[in-house]
């Protein structure tokens, strides 16, 4: 379905092709993952350091996020990621 509709819409395609939704769609499940404990974090830290700017605090938020994600994906996941080729799935015969 995807695929139809960005096929049609040259808009859609390259929006959704071009290199940084591609990357954040790499490292969405580590986005996924550490957005909520680090936007914690910020909000602890923000009252203990008395920062109420809003704005600063969405935008320290949103890169640092991303960021954190990031280099989970690079030291982390990928790694993993390339171990699931040595460990093939075999199912058993009957």
């Amino acid at each position: 379905m995807f695929t139809l509709v960005t096929h049609r819409n040259k808009v859609l395609t390259l929006l959704f092709e071009n290199k940084p939704m591609v990357y954040i769609g790499k490292i969405s499940y580590c986005l996924y993952l550490y957005h909520y404990p680090f936007f914690m974090l910020v909000n602890y830290w923000g009252r203990h350091y008395g920062i109420t700017n809003v704005y600063a605090l969405v935008a320290i938020k949103v890169i640092g996020s991303l960021l954190v994600a990031g280099a989970s994906y690079k030291w982390f996941e990928s790694r993993i990621l390339k171990l699931k080729d040595k460990f093939k799935y075999k199912a058993p015969s009957h």
